[in-house]
């Protein structure tokens, strides 16, 4: 009988070796199919899987630094005591955004996990999911993609339509979502403002890093480039000193590189 029961209760288990991953995004969003990352089925496309893995890390990350944040924090607080006034912003730029497949991907992690459907009853808000609004804005300097990938977001509507692209350079782009804000003197700020700028080349991170401190920002995210600025300055000096202590390694050029991208991350 115990064999029995034991043999029952193994025919019950499942014998597959595919595990359902715990995601932040669905890998069949509309958007990922609208840019060409996945098929209806979730199935990424051929040469899209690490990028598919890039957006579902990406958001995990901010959404981190966001649920962490303390206008998260004390508007918890706020929202709890019934004392909100009006819905505050959650505003995201995302300077030099390419194709603005990570910036779709923010904005519909934020929108699925702060907007509040308008028929929600208020007894049901005991997630925190208190209705803020989220504005998203990418910035890039061709054209001919800033039109592309606005008419994407046009096409989707819905939450994506407060997500806009606009043509510009780094740090140095006006009517941006980042303005001065009339209620700046007020107790409670009422925007969370985040500045993303990813691999832009050359010194376009340090302009992010500027604009967002010009800015105010709550929330800076940043990798640097290729080594762009460095590696002209490291080949210029192994040019002019061929007896470097570092001759034998910096002779290569992909040691070179190498060693002005870690730097640069440094």
């Amino acid at each position: 009988t115990d064999k029995v029961k034991q043999n029952n209760a193994q025919s019950t288990l499942s014998l597959s070796h595919d595990k359902a991953k715990n995601v932040q995004l669905s890998p069949s969003s509309p958007f990922f199919q609208k840019l060409g990352v996945s098929s209806p089925n979730g199935k990424p496309l051929v040469g899209m899987s690490s990028k598919l893995r890039q957006c579902q890390k990406f958001v995990e990350i901010v959404g981190k630094l966001v649920d962490n944040s303390c206008f998260i924090q004390s508007f918890k607080q706020i929202s709890t005591s019934g004392a909100v006034q009006a819905p505050p912003t959650i505003r995201v730029i995302d300077m030099g955004c390419g194709r603005g497949y990570l910036t779709f991907s923010l904005h519909s992690y934020l929108c699925n996990k702060f907007l509040m459907p308008e028929n929600e009853e208020t007894e049901q808000k005991a997630n925190f999911k208190p209705g803020l609004t989220v504005q998203t804005q990418g910035i890039d300097r061709r054209p001919k993609l800033i039109k592309e990938i606005n008419g994407i977001a046009d096409d989707l509507g819905g939450e994506f339509s407060s997500l806009r692209f606009i043509e510009g350079d780094i740090g140095n782009t006006g009517n941006t979502l980042f303005g001065d804000d009339s209620d700046s003197d007020s107790i409670a700020k009422s925007t969370l403002d985040i500045l993303i700028a990813l691999h832009a080349c050359d010194t376009a991170t340090d302009d992010s890093i500027w604009f967002a401190i010009q800015n105010d920002a709550d929330i800076i995210v940043t990798a640097p480039c290729c080594h762009h600025q460095l590696r002209q300055q490291i080949d210029r000096h192994f040019t002019k000193n061929p007896d470097h202590p570092l001759a034998d390694i910096l002779c290569h050029a992909i040691y070179r590189e190498r060693s002005t991208e870690t730097t640069t991350d440094a």
